[in-house]
């Protein structure tokens, strides 16, 4: 397997950060809430394709590779990246300024009400795909060195398993037919689901708020 430098989870942060500050200097028209939601939009787009292009057709035993490689983690990656269990939060908090500060105020953004919308969700969607990509690399680094996931039917899990996992307890809250086996990672599940149940309930719920007001009025 041929080694790229956005195979490490740090350098595909660390590729985010000229994106994020290219969309906070472009001439993106709004407020400052609008540039931010766009610098964030351009960054996350960055890092989840970078995910995608990292662990698309691996084998089991490459997955490790690659989920070791990010484990090792050098002095410079501890001062400008986060560890990917991290991200979520991160990623949490943009999905909130999109529902919470942006779009009750959407007509006072300096942009069209149709484009204020769409940026802020994109800005909640690329946020919860962020949230489920940070669980997967938390889950498959974890697994890699120390197993803790027992796959049904699948002795060698792949990517797919991986995100099928980060998604259902993103979504549903609880794990499906996948064993958690280890405390460690159950850890990160009970956290996993309490993030994704106050992102869905509360984001989702201030969005159609939102929405509705807006079109009742």
């Amino acid at each position: 397997m041929r080694m790229h430098w956005w195979y490490r989870d740090s350098n595909r942060q660390i590729a985010m950060i000229p994106v994020v500050l290219l969309g906070s200097v472009l001439q993106v028209p709004g407020g400052v809430t609008m540039k931010l939601l766009a610098a964030w939009n351009l960054g996350a787009i960055v890092y989840l394709l970078l995910v995608w292009l990292t662990f698309r057709e691996r084998s089991s035993v490459q997955l490790r590779t690659l989920a070791r490689l990010s484990e090792r983690r050098r002095w410079f990656d501890r001062l400008v990246a986060s560890k990917p269990q991290q991200i979520p939060q991160v990623a949490a908090a943009f999905a909130l300024i999109a529902a919470a500060v942006a779009l009750p105020r959407i007509e006072e953004q300096g942009v069209p009400v149709w484009l204020a919308f769409a940026q802020c969700g994109l800005a909640i969607v690329t946020s919860w795909m962020m949230l489920q990509a940070g669980y997967l690399l938390a889950y498959l680094g974890i697994y890699a060195k120390e197993g803790g996931l027992s796959f049904p039917g699948t002795p060698q899990p792949l990517a797919v398993d991986f995100a099928y996992f980060a998604c259902a307890v993103g979504t549903t809250f609880a794990t499906t037919d996948v064993e958690v086996t280890s405390s460690r990672l159950r850890r990160h599940v009970l956290l996993h689901g309490i993030l994704a149940f106050v992102f869905n309930s509360l984001i989702v719920a201030i969005l159609v708020g939102v929405v509705t007001t807006h079109l009742s009025s």
